[in-house]
């Protein structure tokens, strides 16, 4: 799996980071909604780097909701698992087998 980051179309001020295979599925991960990626701007990430959020219960109480750091939403980043493919990975039982006291 490879990790790209770029901008979308016409709006270089908003930034994602994507990971796929290709840079072509990684294109197809982007939800659509929110906006088209600029392709010029896709760039493979080849060093190290996290993403810092909070999960908390989502509303309806089965998944968990990914949020800013609590302590610095200003600096927070919004995750979406799954992308616009509709392939989902279980990113709730993922994090809850890693979670020694669960808080949620």
């Amino acid at each position: 799996m490879k990790v790209w980051i770029g901008h979308y179309k016409d709006n270089s001020e908003e930034w994602f980071v994507v990971w796929a295979k290709s840079k072509h599925e990684a294109f197809l991960q982007i939800d659509p909604v929110v906006g088209e990626p600029d392709m010029s701007s896709f760039m493979e990430l080849t060093v190290s780097g996290f993403v810092n959020f909070t999960p908390k219960k989502a509303e309806d109480g089965k998944h968990i909701a990914f949020s800013p750091p609590e302590d610095d939403v200003r600096t927070g980043y919004w995750l979406t698992f799954g992308g616009a493919l509709g392939r989902e990975d279980d990113v709730d039982g993922h994090i809850r087998s890693r979670m020694k006291k669960t808080k949620l």
